[in-house]
C-alpha cells in the first residue's frame, strides 16, 4: 500500500479509476507528459523523476 501522503493527492474517483482501469501508455508518452507539465519540456529531468517514482513504488511493493 502506498503512503497516505501520496494517496491523499487523488480524489475518490481517481483512486477508483486506478484500481479498475488499465491503459497502455508508452514510456515516451509518460516522459513527454512529465517534461511538459513539470519541467518546461526538459526530458532529462522528466526521465530522472520517472525513474525515482518507479523506485519509490518498487520499494513500497517489495
Amino acid at each position: 500500500m502506498l503512503p497516505s501522503s501520496l494517496t491523499n493527492m487523488f480524489s475518490n474517483y481517481e483512486k477508483q479509476e486506478f484500481k479498475t482501469s488499465q491503459k497502455n501508455i508508452s514510456y515516451d508518452e509518460i516522459i513527454k507528459k512529465i517534461s511538459n507539465e513539470c519541467f518546461n519540456g526538459d526530458l532529462q529531468k522528466a526521465k530522472k523523476v520517472y525513474e525515482e517514482a518507479i523506485n519509490v513504488i518498487k520499494r513500497q511493493i517489495w
